[in-house]
């Protein structure tokens, strides 16, 4: 519940309302939010906890303080209040898709949107069902003008699935297209290229993560790349120009098959037909061949030495590679099976390089390397089974549930991301599997608060509930990661994002 000024007293009950009010555009200056406890990642419950949002900064935390006579009040008696979720490897669409199982062709995604511009019986053509019936209303598709008509204004189209819009279908429901690469395929080193360059900021996708209590993400690229791009942290609401927190974060690279398997795969040479594929990597051996090679050309380069050999990063890679090796640009290295965690380790350590450690799907089983190197740690989605962009791999056939407690247990503070899994199996939905896998409930809450923000050198600004950081709070129905738990209102950078509590 809400209301405005010369709030007072403790209401009597709050209801979850059913309707969903997305993108809200409650947005009030001062923001005050109550509930039963109030989780700050900073030390013990708060019973009765208040927050205090004004400008989109945090201005009150605790018990009893008093509201400002021209806030917006939101209350739940018997919910709680965290910090917003942060994800720290969010894999977002390049473009939506529209594929529920029971209708998936056969064949790659490719295949799916070919047959979109296939055309029925009575010579509509549906971009949206392309004749598997997606769209409850396909069968009065016949019945909608096209705007093209000279006696309609405007274009009249179906209710449900906006036919005859011809770009129906990159806006229906989020997903990630798994066989399309957005990395630049000229080199397999590309450092000096941007993620964010390719990034719909405007994209649904960051309506689901927002409404699921997700405020903020590292947009991580895709995997096609042996050093790839340089990745960007974006709130998931608001301003578009003042959602971008980072335009320039970690270099991600990648040990292991995703380099030669991505997308289109790399190739040896067929005959006398060659591409921009016919390249290596086309092996493991390959990817830490151009890893390696990478930084030493820019040992070479730094020295003012001539870089030589194939397979050399681009002249405009040698500048950021140059700032990863000083430490000032951070580095993260995606390693999921145990030879590529312990190469990771070993090729880091030739050229004395700290990273981050993304995915690492068999830390149990090569515990004395990490302990000795100790990385920070971003793991997830948790599985027991290859899930989502994961399953195109075979780097990930050794998945085990208990792995992200074993972590904890050894003394690792690891980030828990989703990558691209939404709605069930979001960031939420990963830890409540955390703390069925045995790991604690503040555990579990720091795995997508704390340990997030301080892997993405932002714990300055968020990750806990307490003054002067951000805006970013959630208002839970109960408690958070259980079942029937979700979020009633999100608030990113001092804006409603999401209301839905009853008035």
């Amino acid at each position: 519940m809400f209301r405005n000024a010369n709030w007072s007293g403790r209401l009597a009950s709050a209801a979850i309302g059913a309707g969903l009010l997305a993108a809200s555009t409650l947005s009030a200056d001062v923001v005050a939010l109550m509930a039963g406890t109030l989780h700050t990642g900073t030390g013990e419950p708060i019973e009765n906890g208040i927050v205090i949002i004004e400008d989109g900064t945090i201005v009150a935390v605790g018990p009893g303080i008093p509201i400002p006579g021209d806030a917006t009040v939101y209350e739940l008696e018997e919910g709680h209040i965290t910090a917003g979720l942060i994800d720290a490897n969010a894999r977002l669409e390049r473009q939506d898709i529209f594929l529920p199982e029971e209708a998936r062709p056969a064949g790659d995604l490719s295949t799916f949107f070919v047959r979109q511009l296939s055309f029925h019986n009575d010579g509509a053509a549906c971009v949206t069902c392309s004749g598997f019936a997606m769209c409850p209303l396909s069968s009065l598709h016949g019945e909608f003008k096209s705007g093209t008509d000279q006696d309609l204004e405007e274009e009249l189209g179906c209710p449900c699935c906006g036919w005859p819009s011809h770009n129906i279908a990159s806006i229906l429901t989020a997903g990630v297209q798994p066989a399309i690469t957005s990395t630049e395929s000229s080199s397999e080193v590309v450092p000096h290229t941007s993620v964010l360059d390719v990034a719909n900021l405007r994209s649904s996708d960051y309506s689901w993560l927002a409404n699921s209590g997700v405020t903020t993400v590292f947009v991580a690229p895709d995997t096609s790349a042996v050093i790839g791009p340089q990745g960007a942290i974006v709130t998931t609401y608001g301003r578009i120009r003042d959602r971008i927190l980072n335009d320039s974060g970690d270099v991600q690279a990648v040990i292991g098959t995703d380099p030669y398997a991505v997308g289109l795969r790399n190739s040896r040479p067929f005959g006398q037909f060659v591409s921009s594929r016919t390249r290596r990597p086309t092996t493991r051996m390959g990817v830490a061949w151009v890893f390696r090679k990478a930084f030493a050309d820019t040992q070479d380069w730094i020295a003012g030495q001539e870089v030589t050999g194939s397979d050399q990063p681009p002249a405009e890679a040698f500048p950021v590679l140059q700032k990863i090796m000083e430490g000032d640009v951070p580095l993260r290295i995606l390693a999921r099976d145990r030879n590529d965690i312990e190469g990771a380790v070993r090729m880091a350590g030739e050229f004395d390089l700290k990273f981050t450690l993304v995915e690492p799907v068999a830390a149990y089983d090569c515990w004395e390397v990490l302990e000795q190197t100790r990385p920070e740690i971003v793991f997830g989605p948790i599985s027991d089974s290859s899930v989502g962009l994961r399953r195109f791999s075979g780097d990930d056939n050794r998945t085990r549930l208990g792995t992200i407690r074993e972590l904890f247990e050894r003394g690792f503070e690891p980030a828990l991301s989703a990558q691209d899994m939404r709605d069930e199996e979001g960031l939420a939905g990963q830890a409540m599997l955390a703390i069925k896998a045995g790991v604690s409930f503040d555990q579990a809450l720091r795995a997508v608060t704390v340990n997030p923000a301080r892997v993405l050198g932002l714990s300055d600004q968020m990750g806990t509930v307490e003054v002067g950081k951000r805006g970013d709070i959630v208002l839970w129905t109960g408690k958070p990661f259980e079942a029937t738990t979700k979020p009633a209102v999100v608030v990113v950078g001092g804006r409603v994002a999401m209301n839905e509590t009853d008035d």
